[in-house]
């Protein structure tokens, strides 16, 4: 496909292949000094480490296989005379985990409605199994956590519902529904969390709570999550503020309505790091995803098939090695946290959808060494990928960009930017402009791999770039020099 490109005056060209013809005869002719070569070779931007991918998809067979059934070393509460009438029975369930844990045994809650007025603490080896959304454990104090794993090992929390609806808390932003805290092999399975509700912005605690304290030696690690819904939260719906080696996988979030904070917050602690935490086949009805910190780390984030229905996906900060793939959000931002030593650097975005006509832009991107591959970008009311500062590497190949109401791709700060086999068509204003301002600091630009770039408002591609070298690949069929 030929499209028209026009290039500034002071932009040194370097142009391969024979498709050009003529063309790269006549400018050599003009200046004979021009070196002629292509590159086809994408950059390798390196966001995660394949092993610990393996390592985190098999965590769950790396645990403990759950008891589902109350046949050997079992404790059925009923039997103990625990009543499921909705009073409160926390005293007496906290006496039988504690035995539980003593002899490693599995504390069975038949269906019914548990009263919790405090805290229930989940001790060592110990699992906790119901009867599906008929066993609720059910907070009957404001300003206190439902559930705590804290300094704990090997406990496992399966087919229960988790209500922390039903009392107003007023104080705290730390009534959390669950709590872990420098805990390990820790198993959550087959919940459906009700979380605590705030009609105000007033922050009262998020359904899932994971950190790693200074208080204790034992590290936060080995944390599976699966087959869980969690319905609001006045805070966040997970919350990951410390620790490694985690799994949450099929899960839905929904009513996440309260606007200061996320359905996921990746957010570590002053000092804390986050590292190897994936999320897979993950629904966000509504509120953002937040991988962000300012005063912490986070390091190797995998979000695999978490679709975002209508919040944002927020990568923010000192945040290192992140691949968001086979998903969808209605818009990205990757940016630098009040300084240039707070920037997200190895990003990549593929086989993904990011559309909206609401937001000034699709993509925006202030981070270093971001990629985007196989995606379908739509919209923007003035951008669809819109650089704002990157540093060091772009890439985007083999991705669409489209109906943008201004430019298409808007680039101008990252030291090397290649294009490659991408469609960029029906935007209103420039397909890609590289360029357009002083600041511009684009040392190199590589088009290869069948570009098509057709029915933009105005020029297909429009490059100003002061003393920058523009190549491109054999295959393309670029018009206007």
């Amino acid at each position: 496909m030929m499209a028209k490109i026009r290039i500034g005056v002071s932009v040194v060209v370097v142009v391969a292949g024979v498709v050009l013809g003529l063309m790269i005869k006549a400018m050599a002719a003009q200046a004979p000094d021009i070196e002629v070569f292509a590159s086809d070779v994408p950059v390798s931007i390196p966001v995660t480490n394949p092993a610990q991918l393996d390592y985190l998809d098999g965590l769950a067979d790396n645990l403990k296989k759950i008891n589902t059934s109350c046949k050997q070393k079992c404790i059925n509460v009923k039997k103990r005379g625990v009543s499921a009438s909705g009073k409160d029975v926390r005293v007496n369930l906290q006496k039988i985990i504690d035995e539980a844990s003593k002899s490693q045994s599995t504390v069975y809650l038949p269906a019914g409605t548990y009263g919790i007025k405090g805290v229930l603490h989940l001790r060592n080896n110990v699992t906790l199994i119901g009867d599906g959304e008929k066993t609720v454990l059910r907070q009957l104090q404001s300003n206190k956590e439902l559930v705590s794993m804290e300094n704990v090992r090997n406990v496992t929390i399966y087919n229960v519902k988790l209500d922390q609806s039903k009392v107003k808390h007023t104080t705290r932003e730390s009534n959390h529904t669950i709590r872990i805290m420098n805990s390990a092999a820790i198993q959550m399975s087959k919940l459906v969390i009700k979380g605590s509700v705030s009609k105000s912005q007033q922050e009262y605690g998020d359904a899932i709570y994971v950190a790693q304290k200074k208080l204790y030696s034992r590290k936060t690690e080995q944390i599976v999550a699966k087959n869980i819904v969690i319905d609001g939260a006045s805070r966040n719906g997970i919350a990951v503020v410390g620790g490694q080696n985690m799994l949450f996988t099929d899960i839905t979030l929904k009513n996440m309505s309260h606007k200061l904070n996320a359905a996921i917050d990746i957010e570590p602690d002053t000092g804390a790091e986050v590292r190897n935490i994936k999320f897979h086949n993950v629904e966000v009805k509504n509120e953002n995803i937040h991988v962000w910190t300012e005063t912490g780390t986070i390091n190797n984030i995998v979000l695999d098939k978490v679709r975002a229905l209508e919040g944002r996906l927020i990568i923010k900060g000192k945040v290192n090695n992140v691949l968001f793939t086979n998903g969808s959000a209605p818009y990205v931002t990757i940016e630098v946290e009040k300084d240039e030593t707070l920037r997200p650097k190895n990003v990549k975005l593929l086989n993904s959808t990011f559309s909206n006509t609401k937001l000034k832009e699709v993509v925006f991107m202030s981070g270093e060494n971001i990629m985007i591959e196989n995606c379908i970008i739509k919209g923007g009311t003035e951008y669809g990928v819109r650089d704002v500062g990157i540093k060091g590497y772009f890439v985007m190949k083999n991705t669409q960009v489209y109906n943008s109401k201004g430019d298409g791709v808007f680039l101008y700060r990252a030291k090397h930017v290649e294009l490659i086999g991408n469609e960029v068509s029906e935007n209103k204003n420039y397909g890609v402009m590289l360029g357009n301002t002083s600041r511009s600091t684009v040392d190199t630009v590589v088009i290869s791999g069948k570009n098509q770039f057709y029915n933009n408002g105005r020029d297909e591609i429009q490059i100003r770039l002061p003393k920058s070298k523009i190549i491109i690949g054999p295959e393309e069929q670029i018009e206007g020099f």
